[in-house]
This record gives structure tokens, C-alpha cells and sequence, in this order.
């Protein structure tokens, strides 16, 4: 698939490794894009919540391994438009709805990791960077749970007390472990 604005891409096993080992070989531009690329977000989007018109910053992550396409913001668009179930709490946190995928043999690690990548944008919008920092650099589920308690503060901000139930329920059912006070 070619590379153009339209293009949703987002980061390989190879590129969250990177982000782990924090090594010098990336710029700050290429950095910042590999870790909000999250699968969601269209190229012409990465770069310009990066500040960068530079394409063949795309194209290094790209061709490093380190970021894949997959697929085009149209077919997105065209998903979105299929009639979904609403869920029974979609009025007090739709942002449950929001998709986010995993194998279906996950570690709870892997579940709560894939289930902040999808949060995190939804709430932080431009400071959702840091957190994408800190959630990248998790390598375990005591990592991860300083993460979920950042964003359970900006849930119950935002939503209220009730969707912050339900976001613990959702950590709960994520992890199998019960959420206690951090």
C-alpha cells in the first residue's frame, strides 16, 4: 500500500520496542509520531499533531519497520458510518465504545495496554504525547496502573462518578485483579 495523507498507520512490535529502549538513533520528530501512531489516526493527522511537514519522516519509520499502514482514513470512515449497537452505558461514557483490539489469548498486561492506547486520545487530546510516553515504556501491569489512574481522573472529571464505575468495572473485567486505591 502507498503512502499518502489518508494512510492510517501505526506502530509495529519493533517500533513499541523502541520506544522502550529510548535509544538515540530517532529524532524527536520521529519519536513523537512513532508513539501516537496508534492505528487510528491518518498520516496528514500524525503530522500535523507532530508540527512536522516532513513526509519522509513517515517514511523512515516506515522502511526502519518501525510503523505499518493499515489502511486508508476512506475505509475507516466507511466502517464508522455501519449502524453500531449502542451499548447500555453509552450515555454516561461513550468512550467505552471506543474499539481497541487484542488477541484473544492476551495477557491481562496486554488487554489494559490495548484498551489505554484507545482511551488515552479520547481524553488528553495534545497531552495525550506524555501519556503515550508513560504508557509505551509499561512493562508490566503495576507499570500500566498509574496510566489508568491518570486516566480514571480525567474520566470522572469529564463524565462524572458513574463512568468512573464503569471504567473500574472495565479494568476489572480487562485484568481479572480487583482495582484497589492506588
Amino acid at each position: 500500500m502507498t503512502l499518502t495523507m489518508d494512510a492510517v498507520l501505526r506502530k509495529t512490535e519493533l517500533g513499541r520496542a523502541e520506544i522502550s529502549r529510548r535509544s538515540e538513533s530517532l529524532s524527536r520528530h520521529e519519536r513523537n509520531m512513532l508513539v501516537v501512531a496508534d492505528g487510528q489516526r491518518r498520516a496528514g493527522d500524525l503530522l500535523d499533531l507532530i508540527g512536522t511537514e516532513n513526509h519522509t519522516v513517515l517514511m523512515r519509520l516506515i522502511e526502519a519497520g518501525l510503523l505499518e499502514i493499515v489502511g486508508l482514513a476512506a475505509d475507516a470512515v466507511g466502517a464508522a458510518r455501519a449502524p453500531a449497537k449502542r451499548s447500555p452505558h453509552a450515555d454516561i461514557a461513550p468512550e467505552l465504545d471506543i474499539p481497541f483490539t487484542h488477541p484473544a489469548n492476551a495477557t491481562p498486561q496486554h488487554r489494559l495496554y490495548a484498551f489505554l492506547g484507545a482511551q488515552i486520545p479520547a481524553f488528553f487530546s495534545l497531552g495525550a504525547i506524555a501519556l503515550t510516553f508513560k504508557l509505551e515504556r509499561a512493562n508490566s501491569l503495576d507499570e500500566l496502573r498509574p496510566v489508568f489512574d491518570k486516566l480514571l481522573a480525567a474520566v470522572e472529571h469529564k463524565r462524572g462518578a458513574e463512568a468512573a464505575r464503569l471504567y473500574r468495572e472495565r479494568y476489572v473485567e480487562l485484568t481479572g485483579a480487583p482495582l484497589t486505591p492506588p
